[in-house]
């Protein structure tokens, strides 16, 4: 991949963590705004829409980038070293959007959640209502079955690199490391479908952060966003502290 296709990776990135540290501001401002009454239901509603449009153009912009160089995604020189160590398929599991409701709303433990949707008395902090973490539950099902799809379809195609054609190279009895045509082809099409599954691990992080805030009120979805992005931007500074 050409050197102006990593700069465009780097800054695409520089430039979300950026915006996140100015969203989680402007978050943690209309939290203060709605305390007092000067923010309404439907202002929070408004600004977490626009923060998902922007996830949206950021997976866009991924997207495009993948398609260019898709392996860098799966191990990115942007990230510091404990990024890095908690990827799944480019990016954060879906599912840990989910784990993180339950542990703001005190139910950090599946077997408390249990007891509590069967009817026993558990403490719940955040206003999570019983009816609200069923539907949780059910999108957590869910998210841990599109995960396991995914994942094993990434299982195949790491699979496939000891596979022909790719064997068929390694098995020549020279010093000549060149990969013959049909090895080349392989590469470039387990590339795009590397490509393709970083797409779809993109569009289901969007899509599971969309169907939890619909399930959410708007301040308590306020609330997830700023205690999500304060989340990500906090691991980025302790990798950062740890590797150097």
């Amino acid at each position: 991949m050409e050197t102006t296709d990593h700069l465009r990776e780097q800054r695409c990135y520089d430039e979300w963590i950026s915006l996140q540290r100015l969203e989680l501001s402007e978050l943690h401002q209309a939290l203060i705004l709605s305390s007092e009454g000067r923010m309404s239901d439907a202002d929070l509603t408004r600004l977490v829409e626009k923060m998902m449009d922007h996830f949206q153009d950021y997976c866009d912009k991924r997207s495009y980038l993948a398609h260019r160089d898709a392996a860098t995604y799966f191990a990115p020189n942007w990230c510091n070293s404990l990024e890095n160590s908690g990827l799944w398929l480019g990016g954060c599991r879906p599912s840990t959007f989910i784990r993180l409701v339950y542990a703001l709303s005190g139910l950090a433990f599946e077997s408390k959640l249990a007891e509590f949707l069967n009817g026993s008395e558990v403490e719940v902090l955040g206003g999570i209502s019983g009816v609200q973490l069923s539907k949780i539950s059910q999108l957590q099902s869910k998210t841990n079955r599109q995960e396991e799809q995914l994942s094993s379809r990434m299982a195949s195609l790491q699979e496939d690199m000891a596979d022909q054609p790719f064997a068929s190279v390694a098995n020549k009895p020279d010093q000549n490391y060149c990969l013959n045509e049909d090895a080349v082809a392989a590469l470039k099409e387990n590339g795009q479908a590397m490509a393709n599954l970083v797409e779809e691990a993109d569009q289901m992080r969007l899509d599971t952060i969309k169907e939890l805030i619909k399930v959410l009120t708007p301040v308590q979805a306020v609330q997830f966003l700023a205690a999500g992005k304060k989340l990500r931007l906090c691991i980025k500074d302790w990798g950062e502290k740890q590797d150097h």
